[in-house]
């Protein structure tokens, strides 16, 4: 039974659509769930013992797809299947030895063409890396007046944005 009518399954597949995944390279994507968050609203905790010392954690979902999975997610909403054509997306299993991302930190997902058990390629993730914070820079109250002022301030950043950069924001 679905929990998600059609247009909300469409907006989620939307959402991820907006950051398709077509070859292998390095992403900064958004982590949209995991398992801590998962917990905390009452779902069955994943921890699954995996070869050489290592154990899966949890399961990270990031705000992307890739064509197949896309392709996939539209038929299962055909079929009227809306939760799990929702579900289809970009995700990789955390170890206890790589970085624990959570619900709405960014990180750098690696991605690369990935060999599957039926001798198939896919495109998976390889690797997940947490991106150090960036630093705000402080602009001094002289500098702000200068500004005001029509004077410049090397401390200023300056912005430049064309027309079609301002609209491309404000359609995201």
């Amino acid at each position: 039974m679905n929990t998600l009518s059609r247009e909300e399954a469409l907006r989620i597949i939307k959402s991820k659509a907006s950051n398709t995944i077509q070859e292998p390279g390095s992403y900064r994507l958004k982590v949209t769930n995991d398992t801590k968050s998962l917990e905390a609203q009452n779902n069955p905790k994943v921890t699954y013992e995996i070869a050489s010392g290592y154990s899966q954690l949890t399961i990270a979902n990031f705000n992307a797809i890739t064509p197949y999975q896309l392709q996939e997610a539209l038929a299962l909403v055909k079929e009227g299947r809306y939760d799990d054509a929702a579900n289809k997306g970009l995700s990789a299993g955390i170890t206890n030895k790589s970085h624990y991302p959570v619900k709405g930190e960014r990180v750098m997902v690696e991605v690369d063409y990935v060999e599957l058990k039926s001798g198939e390629t896919a495109l998976l993730v390889d690797e997940i890396t947490k991106i150090a914070p960036s630093q705000a820079k402080s602009l001094s109250m002289e500098a702000i007046e200068a500004m005001l002022a029509g004077g410049s301030d090397d401390s200023a950043p300056e912005v430049e944005a064309t027309e079609e950069d301002v609209e491309a924001m404000l359609s995201k």
